[in-house]
């Protein structure tokens, strides 16, 4: 059933509240899967999951030690 445009919203205010609500569906969606991909690479190969875990925290690590050493030679 098609509403007509609210007075004052202007007539895109419908669709875009549509597009809001269809993109937090999706938003919800892929996190779920994300989760579940997660898990069962944890569950499936544990040490694999530890070992990339380990090589980004090195990686952050790593970037914080150079912003920290950038910053120590500023002053």
């Amino acid at each position: 059933m098609h509403t007509a445009p609210t007075p004052g919203r202007g007539a895109g205010a419908g669709t875009r509240e549509r597009r809001e609500r269809m993109s937090k569906g999706l938003r919800r969606f892929l996190i779920l899967v994300v989760v579940a991909v997660l898990l069962f690479f944890v569950i499936s190969q544990p040490e694999g999951a530890a070992d990339v875990v380990r090589s980004i925290l090195a990686i952050i690590g790593d970037a914080l030690s150079s912003i920290a050493t950038f910053f120590r030679s500023l002053f």
